[in-house]
């Protein structure tokens, strides 16, 4: 009898204890769990803060512009970050052309940048300006260094990415190039540096890949760019018509139109036609 009852003094006493219990959980619960998610942010933000920025693939973009557009405090939450807003920011960067942005946990955010690479300097007006081979403007705003080769005329970088893909197809020709100009929204005319001299030449509209070539094989014969010449113009198929640098300067037009003949290329512009003008 005695134990039962002191059982039953235990499962009273228990049930009391239980009942406190819920009571205390249903009025301070909502604290106790508050003080939990405290102390778990706290440690997380303790573990998961930036502690540096790794900047993969920057050459030209200017440093301090770039760590103003990211604007992350060092031991703020990595979490917090918002990447999209850094992305939109940094791509606003003159020489930016895509970035990457990412999270490197525990502390890390890392910037990936691909940038713009210089293709040539547009000379619009009276300022210079850099577009890439596919005629996009690079919006620099520091000065820049002209980068050859120049290209002039109003509208010239839509047409670049095409004629340039042309000069590919004779890189040492392209090499010697200092300046492109646009003639008419129609043709083009290029200045090549020959070393001893700047020699203009003036392509047709159509079929500019072969007058090209056909220059390159005429230099290839008779070192055609190394003969005193300021001007050479290919504009009228079949015909090459050359202007001497000076009158000092003699060109033995007779030996290369005799030679010029049994130049074999396809869809040739070179028949034999060589006058100065």
């Amino acid at each position: 009898m005695i134990g039962n009852n002191i059982l039953s003094i235990k499962n009273k006493l228990f049930l009391v204890v239980f009942i406190a219990a819920v009571i205390i959980i249903f009025f301070l619960g909502n604290t106790v769990i508050v003080k939990v998610n405290s102390l778990f942010t706290s440690a997380i933000t303790s573990i998961f803060k930036v502690e540096g920025i790794l900047v993969t693939g920057r050459q030209k973009t200017n440093i301090e512009n770039l760590f103003k557009a990211i604007n992350i405090e060092h031991g703020s939450s990595i979490l917090d970050s918002n990447l999209q807003s850094i992305k939109n920011n940094v791509r606003e960067l003159p020489w930016v052309k895509n970035v990457i942005i990412k999270r490197q946990l525990p502390n890390t955010i890392v910037v990936n940048l691909q940038e713009y690479t210089a293709f040539a300097t547009w000379k619009n007006n009276d300022r210079y300006i850099l577009i890439t081979q596919d005629g996009t403007v690079i919006k620099v705003a520091e000065n820049i260094n002209i980068t050859a080769p120049i290209v002039i005329g109003q509208n010239a970088p839509k047409h670049i990415k095409a004629f340039s893909k042309e000069l590919m197809q004779v890189p040492s020709l392209a090499s010697k190039i200092h300046t492109v100009e646009r003639i008419g929204g129609r043709r083009w005319n290029i200045v090549l540096n020959a070393g001893e001299g700047f020699i203009t030449v003036k392509l047709p509209q159509e079929a500019v890949g072969a007058a090209l070539k056909n220059l390159l094989v005429l230099n290839s014969k008779y070192k055609i760019l190394n003969r005193g010449l300021s001007q050479i113009d290919l504009r009228i198929p079949e015909q090459i018509t050359v202007k001497l640098r000076s009158t000092k300067e003699q060109l033995n037009n007779q030996e290369i139109k005799n030679q010029s003949q049994s130049i074999k290329v396809p869809n040739t512009l070179v028949k034999g036609i060589i006058k100065d003008v």
